[in-house]
C-alpha cells in the first residue's frame, strides 16, 4: 500500500509541476498516445528510483525534483530565449557546470543554490527518515517488475499512438506535454538528417574566381538597436554606416537563434541547410555531424580550391565541441582561446580588438588564398552583470535612457566596440595589394528580456554586410549597395555569387 500510495501521489504530482511550465501544456485535454508516454516515463524514472535507492517515498522525491528542476530551466529558458526546454538541453546541463557563467545568471544564482541545496537536504532526510527495503535490492517488493512491465508496455503504445511533432517547442509543448514531446524529439533523433539543399556556389564565377582572401565575422549578438530608442547615438555604428555605403549588399538577416544558440546561425551559415528541414537536428545540428552525418560546407569547397580554412575563436574549444566538429567541416586550423593569453578583454571575455589583430596576423602571414572564419565572444551576456559609468553612457545616448535599460547600455557599450572592428578590418583590408572580402553579420540578438518588454519589441533578425576592399577586378565600389534581406543559409552563397 505504502508503494502503491507513493506512485499514486508522484504521479499526479507530475502532472500538477508540469502546470508550472511557460507556457502552459496541455491539461487533461491531450493525445492518449501523450498521456501514455507521461505515465510510462513517469513508471520508468520512479522503478529505476526505486531500484537505486530502495525505498519508494525517497525515490518519488527524487523523480518529483527532477521534473520540478526542469521545469525551472525550462522557464527560466523561455523568459531568456522565447523557447522552452527541449532534450537536446539535456547535454547542456553538463555545459552549465563546465562554463557556469553562460548559464547560472540567467537561472538565478539563488534559484540555482536553493536547487542544489534542495537535493542535498532531500539526499540527507531520504536515507536517515524512510527504512530501506529489508534484504536490500533482493528485497525489493515485485510490485516493481510490474511497474517495470507497465512502463515498457505504456512506451510502446504512446510511441505508436504519439501525434507527429512539428519540432517547434512551444507547439510541441502545448499539444503532448513536457515529457511526450522530449520522447517525440528524442526518437526524432535516432535518424541522421536527409537533406537535400545542399550548399551551391559556382566556385568558376563570382567572388572566388578572383581567389581573394575570405573573412566571415560572426560578430557575437550584433543587430542595429538604433530602432528601438531614438535616445541610441547613431555614432555607435558609425563604421558600420561607412562600410555599408562602400559594400556590395546589406540587411536584416533572418537567423534560427534568438539571444543563444549560436551553434544553429554558425551552422546555416557554414552548410547552406535550412534549419527548416532539418527537424528534430536543427537544434543542434552539430550533434548529427558528430554521429557521422555527411555534408557540404563551404570550408569544404574552399578547400578544394585550394584555399586553407581557419577559425579564429577566442574560447574553449570544446564548447559544442568545435574542436571535433569542425574538421569534419573542413576548418585546417582552429585558433582558440589558448592563443590569447594575455590579450586584451573588454568586460569577462577577449575583446573584439585583440580578436582582429589576430585576423590580420594570420591573413598577413597567408602564402594562400585563406578563408578565416572569425566566432567574437566580447558582446556574449550575461549583460545584467555589468556595470556601465555614467560618462560611458554619454558616449551611448544622446539623452538618458529609461531606467530599467541597463543591460541595453552594457549591450552598447561592446556593439561600439564591434563597430570599433569593422573600422579596423576594412581600413586593414583596403591596404593590402590582394583583394580580400569580408562577411559580417550577427549570430543572433542578445539576451535582453526586460529590455524587449519595456519596449514592446522582441527583435528576431540580426543584421548583415558584405564588403570587398578595393583590389577587385572591375570593382563595384561606385555601383549602389544592394539593400536586401537574407536568411541564414543564404548568405554564403549571395556572398560569393558576387
Amino acid at each position: 500500500m505504502s508503494l502503491l500510495l507513493a506512485v499514486l501521489v508522484g504521479l499526479g504530482l507530475s502532472v500538477v509541476t508540469e502546470q508550472f511550465l511557460a507556457p502552459r501544456p496541455p491539461g487533461y485535454d491531450r493525445a492518449k498516445g501523450a498521456w501514455a508516454l507521461h505515465i510510462g516515463l513517469w513508471f520508468l524514472g520512479f522503478t529505476g528510483g526505486v531500484v537505486l535507492v530502495q525505498r519508494p517515498w525517497f525515490a518519488m522525491l527524487l523523480v518529483s525534483a527532477f521534473l520540478l528542476l526542469i521545469v525551472v530551466i525550462s522557464n527560466a529558458k523561455f523568459k531568456s530565449l522565447a523557447e522552452p526546454f527541449t532534450v537536446q538541453d539535456f547535454r547542456y546541463l553538463k555545459d552549465a557546470i563546465r562554463y557556469p557563467r553562460l548559464y547560472l545568471p540567467f537561472l538565478g544564482w539563488g534559484k540555482a543554490l536553493i536547487a542544489i541545496l534542495g537535493v542535498l537536504l532531500a539526499v540527507v532526510i531520504g536515507f536517515l527518515v524512510e527504512p530501506a527495503f529489508a534484504g536490500g535490492v533482493l528485497g525489493i517488493p515485485a510490485a516493481i517488475v510490474g511497474l517495470l512491465l507497465g512502463s515498457v508496455f505504456l512506451l510502446w503504445l504512446g510511441n505508436h499512438q504519439l501525434p507527429e511533432p512539428g519540432f517547434e517547442p512551444i507547439d510541441d509543448l502545448a499539444r503532448l506535454g513536457l515529457l511526450a514531446s522530449l520522447w517525440a524529439y528524442a526518437r526524432a533523433l535516432r535518424n541522421l538528417p536527409s537533406v537535400t539543399d545542399q550548399l551551391a556556389i559556382d566556385a568558376d564565377i563570382g567572388l572566388l574566381a578572383h581567389r581573394p582572401h575570405l573573412v566571415a565575422v560572426q560578430s557575437e549578438s550584433f543587430f542595429d538597436p538604433r530602432g528601438l530608442l531614438p535616445a541610441i547615438k547613431s555614432e555607435v555604428l558609425a563604421a558600420f554606416d561607412a562600410a555599408k555605403d562602400k559594400g556590395r549588399a546589406f540587411g536584416m538577416l533572418s537567423v534560427p537563434a534568438l539571444g543563444a544558440n549560436t551553434v544553429r546561425s554558425e551552422f546555416g551559415f557554414l552548410t547552406g541547410v535550412d534549419d527548416s528541414s532539418l527537424g528534430a537536428h536543427k537544434f543542434n545540428p552539430y550533434e548529427s555531424v558528430l554521429k557521422g552525418w555527411q555534408v557540404e560546407t563551404l570550408p569544404k569547397l574552399l578547400k578544394r580550391l585550394g584555399y586553407r580554412t581557419v577559425c579564429i575563436h577566442p574560447y574553449v574549444a570544446g564548447f559544442y565541441s568545435r574542436d571535433r566538429v569542425f574538421p569534419l567541416l573542413g576548418i585546417d586550423e582552429f585558433i582558440d582561446v589558448s592563443a590569447f593569453d594575455g590579450a586584451e578583454r573588454a568586460g569577462h571575455y577577449v575583446s573584439d580588438a585583440a580578436v582582429t589583430y589576430k585576423v590580420l596576423e594570420v591573413l598577413t602571414a597567408a602564402q594562400e588564398p585563406t578563408f578565416v572564419f572569425v566566432i567574437t565572444m566580447e558582446n556574449h551576456g550575461p549583460l545584467h552583470l555589468e556595470h556601465v559609468s555614467t560618462d560611458v553612457l554619454d558616449a551611448l545616448y544622446d539623452s538618458a535612457p529609461p531606467k530599467g535599460f541597463d543591460d541595453l547600455s552594457a549591450y552598447l557599450r561592446h556593439l561600439k566596440n564591434a563597430d570599433g572592428m569593422v573600422s579596423r578590418l576594412t581600413s586593414a583590408f583596403d591596404q593590402m595589394t590582394t583583394p580580400v572580402s569580408m562577411c559580417w553579420y550577427g549570430d543572433h540578438v542578445p539576451i535582453m528580456p526586460d529590455v524587449y518588454d519595456r519596449l514592446q519589441d522582441w527583435p528576431r533578425d540580426s543584421d548583415y554586410l558584405i564588403w570587398d576592399n578595393c583590389n577587385f577586378p572591375n570593382s563595384k565600389r561606385d555601383a549602389q549597395t544592394k539593400r536586401m534581406p537574407l536568411a541564414i543559409h543564404q548568405l554564403a552563397g549571395a556572398w560569393l555569387s558576387r
